[in-house]
């Protein structure tokens, strides 16, 4: 099969949450119990591929835009089901956390890949995959902070040695809000007052995540549970995602970003289900490069695991260490 053709599982997800939502009662936490156990042991089970096959088709941007409309049709779903009471008492959370982990699977990865694209068609989708599950400070912050910063101890998102993954989330959370304002700030300190306001993106995010929040909490405030409970699980995902990425990697001021500076799998499941995210040495390194044409790297740091196997050994800190820090101590 060939490596375009592999991306179709990252839609599975969204058609579980879709089905889901639709059906009501337990059919509500098939995607959860899907990405949270499923997906590891198929991660586990598919083992690994580490081909470097890649074409120019159209198929690459056509599973962005599936992904697209995948994720807003269960992010629909989740609020059609609650508002017709499909979903009812308790199955309002295995929806909303179905819905998450599809959305930080799928929303978070295809607006990361949107936002490093020049096209500004492209971009905006990006910014609006994000505002939809939440995410005020990822744009700004990624581009202009981590993908600068990355494995200094500037770079929120790098993880320390020996840091718990908890701690860091709240860590790296806060300080991504008070770097990316920064960053805004920077960037207009020539314009007018007026225009700083208007024109700070910062302001523009935070101002359409209280917008949302206040309509759907006037439509149904079960509605405005919901979305936060999608917002908290995929921010959930996207930090544990940024924790194993760069965790424990240092890199000097001025040092060009290289192959060491990020963690890698080739896990099958993992690669394709988050669109070559894991090929994350070469993404540093070509940041603007499609994620179809990304690449397995000669030397490249390779993790114990897959993204989707690895999320349990993550959350028992002493089994990460265990895992994580021979292979960090033998580069």
């Amino acid at each position: 099969m060939k490596r375009n053709n592999w991306y179709f599982i990252g839609l599975i997800p969204a058609m579980l949450c879709i089905a889901g939502n639709l059906l009501g009662g337990w059919w509500t936490a098939t995607n959860f119990v899907y990405s949270l156990i499923v997906l590891g042991l198929l991660d586990l089970a598919l083992g690994e591929d580490s081909s470097n096959e890649s074409d120019d088709s159209s198929l690459p941007s056509i599973w962005l835009l599936l992904h697209t409309l995948a994720h807003a049709m269960a992010l629909f779903s989740l609020f059609w089901g609650i508002y017709t009471k499909v979903i009812t008492e308790d199955f309002v959370i295995w929806s909303a956390l179905s819905v998450g982990f599809q959305s930080g699977s799928s929303a978070v990865v295809v607006a990361h890949e949107c936002i490093h694209k020049a096209n500004s068609w492209y971009r905006n989708t990006g910014i609006w995959l994000l505002r939809s599950v939440g995410n005020v400070y990822f744009y700004v912050h990624h581009l202009r902070v981590h993908h600068r910063d990355v494995a200094t101890a500037n770079d929120a998102v790098t993880a320390r040695k020996g840091e718990w993954i908890y701690t860091f989330i709240i860590r790296a959370v806060v300080q991504q809000h008070i770097q990316a304002w920064q960053q805004e700030k920077f960037r207009l300190r020539k314009l007018g007052p007026l225009f700083r306001v208007l024109q700070n993106i910062q302001i523009q995010n935070y101002a359409w995540f209280v917008a949302i929040l206040g309509v759907l909490f006037f439509l149904n405030p079960l509605l405005a549970w919901a979305w936060l409970i999608v917002i908290g699980m995929a921010a959930i995902l996207l930090e544990y995602v940024n924790y194993i990425e760069h965790y424990g990697l240092l890199r000097e001021n001025g040092e060009p970003v290289g192959v060491e500076h990020s963690w890698n799998t080739q896990r099958r499941v993992s690669r394709f289900l988050l669109l070559d995210l894991p090929r994350h040495s070469h993404h540093h390194m070509h940041a603007n490069l499609p994620y179809h044409q990304l690449e397995s790297l000669p030397k490249e740091r390779i993790l114990p695991g897959g993204y989707a196997s690895l999320i349990f050994p993550v959350f028992i800190p002493i089994w990460w260490f265990l895992m994580i820090h021979p292979k960090l101590n033998s580069n």
